[in-house]
């Protein structure tokens, strides 16, 4: 269900960045600063794919009523 998709992505997700706080606040600092275009890209990649699979997540339990969102977009 998307509701348990849900809570297992967050926690990943929380995790992730708990364990690796350093890496995540130097890598929103060094995103910003990204002038290279081919690691510009790699990273915007990285984190369209991301957010699609969060995305798919609410979208799949606003669709099946499990969850309820004012906006998906």
């Amino acid at each position: 269900p998307a509701a348990e998709q849900l809570r297992d992505f967050m926690l990943v997700h929380v995790r992730y960045v708990e364990q690796n706080n350093a890496a995540c606040a130097a890598s929103q600092v060094a995103f910003r600063s990204l002038t290279e275009p081919a690691k510009r890209e790699s990273a915007l990649q990285w984190r369209d794919r991301h957010e699609a699979v969060l995305r798919r997540i609410l979208e799949r339990g606003v669709s099946d009523g499990t969850l309820r969102l004012p906006e998906v977009n």
